[in-house]
């Protein structure tokens, strides 16, 4: 019998809910960046930097890239939160320049996993590039 908490330190067993989410959504950028069995550099330095952004350490977002499987999954609560979580998802599979199947393939899977309807999760991954490919766009004229 295996026993999930071994996986884990201490201080990851007591860890708040938001803390929780937080952790998970780091593991779920870099199942998306891994889904092609690459992680590219521009990749991981996004990942690095939205994490630090949420207030991670580096040490537990070095963790997650290495040893994602040591992290469960928490949704948040809120749909902008889940729409936020999918923004990003969406950001890891564009940043190198491709959109590879595989990612976009686990971008859905995730997608329904944060909770979105099946018949709407390829529509809001849609709009969400074309709002990343225009921001782009503006960015640089």
């Amino acid at each position: 019998m295996k026993l999930p908490f071994l996986n884990k330190s201490f201080g990851e067993i007591f860890d708040s809910e938001g803390k929780k989410i937080r952790l998970s959504h780091i593991k779920n950028m870099v199942c998306v960046a891994l889904a092609d069995n690459k992680l590219r550099q521009v990749e991981k330095d996004l990942i690095v930097k939205i994490a630090l952004g949420m207030g991670l350490e580096p040490l537990e977002i070095e963790r997650i890239i290495y040893r994602p499987e040591s992290v469960d999954f928490y949704p948040p609560k809120s749909y902008n939160e889940r729409l936020t979580q999918l923004h990003h998802l969406v950001m890891i599979m564009m940043c190198d320049g491709e959109i590879d199947d595989e990612e976009k393939t686990m971008c859905k899977i995730l997608a329904l996993q944060l909770g979105f309807k099946s018949g709407i999760v390829d529509g809001i991954i849609d709009k969400i590039i074309l709002e990343i490919a225009s921001d782009f766009l503006n960015g640089i004229s």
